[in-house]
């Protein structure tokens, strides 16, 4: 697929949880190090999750259409 090609809701929805992984290792490094606190590691990370629940409902909608 080249990079002009529109994603499918499904890819979309991949991309978006392979972000989420990566920002979830990052927060929880930052915590881990005391740059961040535990309540501010859990209020970012909640927000990953409801950000990525919206694009998994989004793409599984699209699917069963």
């Amino acid at each position: 697929m080249n990079r002009f090609s529109p994603q499918t809701p499904v890819e979309q929805f991949e991309k978006k949880l392979q972000y989420f992984a990566h920002r979830i290792s990052i927060i929880t490094a930052l915590e881990t190090g005391g740059k961040l606190s535990p309540s501010e590691a859990f209020d970012m990370m909640e927000s990953l999750w409801s950000d990525l629940e919206l694009a998994g409902e989004s793409a599984f909608l699209v699917i069963e259409e």
